[in-house]
């Protein structure tokens, strides 16, 4: 719906309405946008390089509601990391019922000051992600949450990082790290094994057929036709996707490995300067110091894992079983040289897609930006970015122009 509006008191009293009226709506609505009715008067306006010049968004506040905190419950992921989750005695936030929400660590916890029992404010945070904003209540029966002294899924005994907010399991064998290690090893980004989600990658362990990532390549037919609701064509297509995946990227095999606080990004430093696995299983302190994109903490994290004896088995017997990762140097092409920083929602194309394009045109991406950064791609909504590369004197472009320039090459 729209409404025509001459003044800014107009315009104001219109945005109020809406906001009121937003219950009464068949669908969910989180704001408004404000737009010049004139073509002509769009054109003298023009655009900036994120956003038309006339056109503004309006967000509502975001919707909150009371409810009880019934319990706190703790899961593990498959780094050891240890995630504290609020159970919540339903209630109605903009439409939807909300009866969970995550309280990100234990730090959280303590810093809200929130107990079992205790009535809480809960808001959808964009209208979208549910969570704790504040205490509303002490309950008279208000019952200590107490940090995770085990992991709940194995049971070993819980650590606390020295200098961070994180309860961790760290042992190896932890059925719940297991899984969730299957499941990145087998994502789109990692070895890309089409089929093998989380429901699969959890009856596999639980069946004792892939214990750990290296079991994924010993997998016959007959053990997946074994499994619940496989079946013949099911089993096939699972094992054509696994046989698919052994020629792989270096920097998706390093990916997969899961090695904490490596992405996407330091995943391709590490493989365009290493060029192979033993390399970089090998390589120095130094070395990966000297690293673009890898300070002290990326550069211990990678050599802790590769002295773990168990990883350095599983990486053999991974190569022993056919994976053949190897590194795909960059062409030369019409961004060779340039790097992009993006900033903001880009509306023709998703970030991800953005970044692989660059790449293929050889040019690097990164999440932050730096003096060495070429172009600040700006969508929809930049934030501090846009003061960072003014700083910097960092030439901002639209993706309207991002877009051009990779057809044309011209900057």
């Amino acid at each position: 719906s729209f409404r025509f509006c001459r003044t800014e008191k107009e315009i104001l009293s219109a945005l109020k309405k809406m906001e009121e009226e937003r219950d009464l709506k068949d669908y969910d609505i989180d704001g408004a946008v404000i737009k010049v009715d004139s073509i002509s008067d769009q054109e003298k306006l023009g655009h900036t390089a994120r956003s038309p010049r006339w056109a503004v968004a309006f967000k509502f506040r975001a919707k909150s509601a009371v409810t009880q905190l019934l319990q706190v419950s703790y899961n593990v992921g498959r780094t050891g990391v240890i995630t504290p989750r609020a159970t919540l005695k339903p209630v109605t936030v903009g439409g939807v019922t909300i009866s969970s929400a995550t309280l990100h660590n234990y730090d959280q916890i303590e810093r809200l000051g929130v107990g079992i029992g205790d009535l809480v404010r809960i808001e959808r945070g964009g209208d979208v992600i549910p969570k704790i904003l504040n205490l509303e209540k002490k309950s008279p029966n208000s019952k200590k949450i107490l940090p995770p002294e085990t992991c709940p899924s194995c049971g070993e005994p819980s650590f606390r990082e020295p200098e961070g907010v994180y309860y961790r399991c760290n042992n190896i064998s932890c059925p719940a790290q297991m899984i969730r290690r299957i499941i990145h090893f087998a994502s789109q980004d990692a070895m890309n094994i089409e089929g093998l989600g989380e429901s699969v990658a959890a009856q596999l362990y639980h069946a004792n057929l892939v214990e750990n990532i290296s079991d994924i390549y010993q997998l016959e037919k007959t053990d997946l036709l074994g499994l619940e609701l496989f079946k013949e064509k099911r089993a096939s297509n699972l094992m054509e996707s696994i046989r698919e995946s052994q020629n792989i990227s270096l920097d998706s095999f390093i990916f997969a490995l899961g090695i904490p606080n490596i992405g996407r990004q330091t995943s391709k430093t590490l493989a365009k300067r290493f060029g192979n696995i033993h390399s970089l299983m090998q390589a120095a302190e130094d070395d990966l110091l000297s690293l673009e994109d890898a300070g002290e903490i990326v550069a211990a994290t990678v050599r802790e894992f590769f002295k773990s004896i168990k990883n350095r088995e599983i990486i053999d017997k991974l190569i022993k079983y056919g994976v053949n990762p190897q590194y795909v140097a960059p062409q030369v092409g019409l961004l060779t040289g340039k790097r992009f920083v993006f900033t903001g929602i880009l509306d023709k194309m998703k970030r991800k897609q953005a970044a692989a394009l660059i790449e293929t045109l050889g040019g690097k991406f990164s999440n932050a930006l730096s003096r060495d950064t070429d172009f600040l791609v700006a969508g929809v909504g930049g934030g501090k970015k846009l003061v960072e590369a003014e700083k910097y004197g960092i030439r901002v472009i639209s993706e309207e122009e991002f877009i051009e320039m990779t057809s044309s090459g011209e900057y």
